[in-house]
């Protein structure tokens, strides 16, 4: 049997043996680019210039579509690839994103599988041809992103520069010095903050740019409605100081007088590295006159202040538990305790033997006609047992009812 074909017919299958080629390569800046497309068969070829490494062959395997998609809504596109050749990249893999995106788009996602082939090319080259130095594409400039003038990171000279230029440009001093002294100002209330002094003994850390960063948006805030005095000071006292001082091996200080030199010498630059550090941070204050705990005249006013106080009665001598460290030999702050989170309390009990104890008040009086031995001990229960060596009083309460108990073990060791 033979079967005519028409002459449409015949030519719908002779364009089936050729490849389809479309060719949307384009210039940008000032480069080159070529992006064609083939279709021949089931495959359809993608060859793209400008991306990914030279020799990178990758392989859509059957990007499904769906016709129904509903206006408006997005649908993710589902589809497997697989490396022919070349490792795999991020780029690829946004380049494959929006390569299957876009077939889907214009309805060309009917084939079974697409070979893509992505490689880089030469600068001097004005064809397909792969560049063997495979430069990196940089992802950012495929994202569209923000864009800052700001550096995301500095180094540690970069950032001491950055915040010297700052601190210069922005004249912060000569600032507070007009809010505080300006005659159209005058009008306005007063507002002081007294800076809890941070202690001289050592460089800035981040607990000093929080604790004067706070501070300064209060100052600065305030400044709007008021005439403001920030007034820093320094802590030059205290045993780290010493401390410091006794572990400096050059240090030859032995005597009293010397040490108080040597601590004063060590509380005054570590005054100047620190109020270098918060100038430099745009800190709004009296810069030139802070009070140091250290000078004779703040020492002359805290023994005047005391002496007031004892005047008055309000210092006494007494006793008091506190924290102590043997290794330093100093009390202990409750914020310097350091906890062992593994330890566990056990709860124990324990009879305290009681001593001037009068039985009449207690209405025992018939153990003494009875002629029974008065040894009573009263009986506790406790979930600290190591404070139990310097216990010497036990509480009770008048409004509770207490037992007295004999056990018959206690009577066969009379």
């Amino acid at each position: 049997m033979f079967r005519l074909m028409s002459s449409a017919q015949s030519q719908q299958q002779e364009a089936q043996k050729w490849p389809k080629f479309v060719d949307l390569s384009f210039k940008f800046e000032n480069q080159n680019i070529l992006l064609s497309f083939k279709e021949f068969k089931d495959v359809y070829q993608v060859h793209f210039t400008q991306l990914g490494k030279f020799g990178q062959i990758i392989e859509i395997i059957h990007p499904r579509h769906s016709s129904e998609q509903v206006p408006g809504t997005y649908q993710p596109i589902e589809y497997e690839t697989k490396q022919l050749l070349g490792p795999d990249s991020p780029e690829s893999d946004l380049f494959l994103r929006r390569l299957v995106g876009v077939l889907k788009a214009t309805n060309r996602c009917r084939k079974p599988t697409i070979n893509v082939y992505v490689f880089k090319r030469s600068a001097s080259a004005t064809a397909a041809t792969p560049n063997l130095e495979a430069e990196k594409l940089d992802i950012k400039k495929t994202i569209f992103l923000p864009k800052t003038a700001f550096q995301p990171h500095l180094k540690c000279i970069e950032r001491s520069a950055t915040d010297t230029e700052i601190y210069q440009k922005g004249k912060f001093e000569e600032f507070y010095q007009w809010q505080k002294g300006a005659e159209e100002r005058q009008h306005l209330p007063e507002y002081i903050l007294l800076d809890g002094p941070p202690y001289a003994n050592g460089s800035t850390h981040v607990g000093h740019a929080i604790n004067k960063v706070l501070k300064d948006l209060i100052i600065k805030t305030r400044i709007l409605s008021h005439r403001v005095q920030f007034q820093p000071g320094w802590d030059c006292h205290g045993l780290p100081i010493e401390l410091k001082i006794a572990k400096d091996e050059t240090n030859a200080a032995s005597t009293p007088l010397q040490i108080r030199e040597c601590a004063r010498q060590v509380a005054h630059n570590a005054i100047a590295t620190q109020k270098h550090s918060f100038k430099r941070w745009g800190v709004t204050a009296d810069w030139s006159k802070p009070y140091l705990t250290m000078d004779s005249k703040y020492v002359a006013n805290q023994l005047d202040i005391f002496s007031t106080l004892y005047e008055k009665g309000y210092v006494y001598r007494s006793f008091k538990p506190i924290y102590w460290s043997p290794s330093s030999k100093s009390a202990l702050a409750e914020s310097e305790l350091e906890y062992n989170e593994k330890h566990k309390s056990i709860a124990a009990f324990f009879r305290f033997h009681l001593i001037n104890l009068d039985l009449d008040k207690l209405a025992l009086g018939s153990l003494k006609m009875e002629k029974k031995p008065s040894h009573i001990f009263a009986l506790i229960w406790t979930t600290t047992p190591w404070t139990l060596p310097l216990n010497d009083v036990v509480a009770y309460s008048e409004n509770l009812k207490y037992a007295l108990v004999e056990f018959e073990d206690a009577k066969q060791q009379k």
